[in-house]
């Protein structure tokens, strides 16, 4: 009937051309609006539509055509003809009589689909289904449905497919994507919620906090894997960098709740995340440590200074970072000064001059000390050294270093000996200062000849 209907018109649209409006008034007056024949019509549209939407192959350019002559045919005001017709042009099929049925099927279609799909399918299935029918929707506005329906039909599919579901979708295993590293299905999660305006981003960036803040405390709170712990927070934040960059395009919004999130479980655990950030510097800027070249080892710092800046015990931090310094410099157990003054002004940059004052005083007494060891060498020149022996001395400023126990050392009379030259030698050039000697990281070099092979211990 559909096709008859359309040969029908198009016989009368072939006369002349100042009858092709009145050719179409005695079409609608006289065929089309007897319901019967109307109701098939738009009841056949539908039922192609349906067939199409459930996969199956339809002429699109006979639903062009067929869509296009419930448009054209307007009631329009003729008086010679129908005299009791008095109706607006604009009033035509289409908007009358075909787009609430299509409409109201398409509501029945997808509120049906919507609530059966987000029961069988996983998450990840049902957001590529949603994503497909958005797409099928838009190229049927596209192919043959008028563009005056877009809005209303796309916000059907919305409303039935996304905004109906948002927290089943968020409650059904939205952690378990970010698990899984599921970055496509979370960036296509992002792109369908942004569709329905700010509430739905909204319910998926608390949900994107509430994993954090979980995921994170279980790395901060065992005990067991405290040796673990640095390590996985660094793996941690990269994976969550990675979902802000990939999936949320870096919206300043996810961006500041991945950042209060993580502030939030890494102090849930008092001091423990900050002792074991400054030991995880430690090991890194210690010599032996061969993981990294330079390059390398100044991006694994600055991983390391983000973790800090999550951190409310900075004090905490500083105690054990300074303590590590303290040793690193005194034992010679630095594996770069560049590094160590790298990562030093880092910090002063992160927490100001305050913070890494008494820092620097360090670097500056080991820079003295060099200094003074040189001049030590150059008035020892020509004078004979107790016992073949030599010494090198760090002298600290009290207030810059790290408190340490007092040890009392037996030492041979040489060395006693050679403590007072170089007493003597530095007191003679700063007066009123006083050298309390520190033997808490003291160490030894001491060589043997053993049938004409060198041992050092």
């Amino acid at each position: 009937m559909v096709d008859e209907l359309l040969e029908f018109k198009e016989k009368l649209d072939c006369f002349n051309y100042n009858f092709r409006e009145l050719n179409q008034d005695l079409f609608r007056c006289y065929v089309m609006q007897n319901s019967t024949i109307s109701n098939r019509c738009i009841s056949g549209l539908l039922k192609l539509i349906e067939q199409e939407r459930r996969g199956e192959t339809i002429d699109r350019s006979l639903m062009k055509s067929l869509i296009r002559m419930l448009i054209d045919l307007h009631v329009s005001f003729i008086k010679q003809i129908v005299t009791h017709l008095e109706m607006k042009r604009n009033n035509n099929l289409y908007k009358k009589d075909f787009e609430p049925s299509f409409l109201q099927s398409t509501e029945e279609l997808y509120h049906n689909e919507g609530r059966q799909l987000i029961q069988t399918l996983e998450l990840s299935q049902y957001l590529s289904h949603v994503e497909r029918r958005l797409n099928e929707e838009q190229l049927r506005v596209k192919t043959y449905i008028d563009q005056s329906t877009k809005v209303q039909l796309i916000h059907i599919v919305e409303n039935n497919l996304i905004t109906n579901h948002i927290k089943q979708m968020l409650s059904k295993n939205f952690d378990a994507l970010i698990d899984d590293n599921r970055f496509t299905s979370v960036a296509l999660m992002y792109d369908l919620f942004l569709r329905i305006g700010p509430n739905g981003i909204q319910d998926l960036r608390e949900a994107f906090g509430n994993y954090i803040k979980v995921h994170g405390r279980a790395l901060v709170i065992d005990v067991d894997k405290d040796d673990k712990m640095v390590d996985e927070l660094l793996e941690f934040k990269e994976k969550l960098d990675c979902f802000l960059h990939e999936c949320f395009h870096n919206n300043e919004k996810f961006s500041n709740t991945l950042k209060d999130s993580f502030e939030y479980f890494i102090n849930q655990r008092v001091n423990k995340p900050a002792e074991l950030i400054a030991k995880a510097v430690d090991a890194r800027l210690r010599t032996g440590n061969k993981e990294a070249t330079e390059e390398e080892l100044e991006k694994i710092l600055d991983k390391l200074l983000i973790l800090f800046r999550f951190i409310h015990g900075k004090d905490v931090f500083e105690a054990f970072y300074k303590k590590d310094l303290a040793k690193r410099l005194l034992v010679g157990k630095s594996a770069s000064v560049d590094a160590e003054k790298s990562m030093l002004l880092k910090l002063k940059q992160e927490c100001g001059n305050v913070f890494t004052s008494k820092l620097e005083g360090m670097f500056k007494d080991i820079e003295l000390s060099k200094d003074i060891m040189t001049a030590f060498d150059q008035y020892m020149h020509g004078r004979e050294a107790p016992g073949n022996i030599g010494m090198s001395v760090c002298v600290l400023t009290m207030g810059f270093w790290p408190t340490y126990p007092h040890v009392t050392a037996i030492l041979p009379p040489e060395f006693c000996r050679l403590q007072e030259i170089f007493t003597t030698f530095y007191l003679s050039k700063h007066t009123g200062r006083k050298l309390q000697w520190q033997y808490t990281l003291d160490h030894c070099l001491l060589k043997g000849w053993l049938k004409e092979k060198v041992m050092i211990t």
